[in-house]
């Protein structure tokens, strides 16, 4: 294929708020100091008694509370405990993250064939890509369940008959959709021919590709 217009990679991390217990905090550095050797393991239980945060036996009454506020006739109790204190307890949110996009690439193709060998090559082109982003059944077998899952794709940006190291590299994909649209902005085609009907004269392919692997900094590195 020609090389599109326009060239394009979004990377992206995906990030979440996450709601952090009162008592997150110390569990997490308790465990620290555990795996690290710095508490003995037979302090761990004066450490909890002595240690645990007043405001996570708090936070655990406030929890009670909540659950309280269920029963019918007890709804609005801990906005009356923040109201007789005059405090309120709030979530701490922390932005924590969770994991690597996966990236996904478009390609739009808009195919102008000028003579009837140009014709034919348009129809194969479209009829490829339309085969290999499909499943076929097991052994042919149409009444069957089993499906053969379809072909992946290697995707290379070339120049010059090598790869333009200046564009990022693909990983191996798959075909998600493939979109046709005959005629351009009105349907034409040329004249028919040899009884198979009458081929437009325009002919835009648009591919949407899923890379199957997590592009982590690694592979950053490596250009893609």
């Amino acid at each position: 294929m020609y090389m599109p217009t326009g060239v394009k990679a979004t990377y992206g991390a995906n990030y979440q708020d996450s709601a952090i217990g009162q008592g997150a905090r110390f569990a997490a550095d308790l465990y620290s100091d555990i795996m690290a050797g710095t508490k003995a393991s037979d302090a761990v239980l004066d450490t909890l008694a002595n240690d645990f945060p007043q405001a996570v036996r708090e936070a655990a009454i406030l929890a009670a509370l909540k659950l309280a506020e269920n029963v019918p006739g007890f709804q609005g109790a801990t906005d009356v405990l923040g109201m007789a204190t005059g405090e309120v307890v709030a979530e701490r949110l922390e932005l924590a993250f969770r994991n690597i996009n996966k990236r996904k690439f478009q390609y739009t193709f808009k195919m102008l064939p000028k003579s009837r060998e140009e014709v034919d090559m348009v129809h194969e082109i479209v009829l490829a890509f339309k085969k290999h982003m499909s499943a076929s059944f097991k052994d042919g077998n149409r009444s069957g369940k089993t499906l053969v899952v379809p072909d992946t794709f290697n995707i290379e940006y070339m120049y010059n008959g090598s790869g333009n190291q200046y564009l990022h590299k693909i990983s191996e994909c798959v075909l998600e959709t493939v979109d046709v649209s005959y005629g351009g902005d009105r349907y034409k085609t040329f004249a028919g021919v040899d009884g198979k009907g009458a081929p437009p004269v325009e002919t835009t392919l648009s591919l949407n590709f899923a890379e199957l692997e997590l592009i982590s900094r690694e592979r950053i590195e490596e250009g893609f």
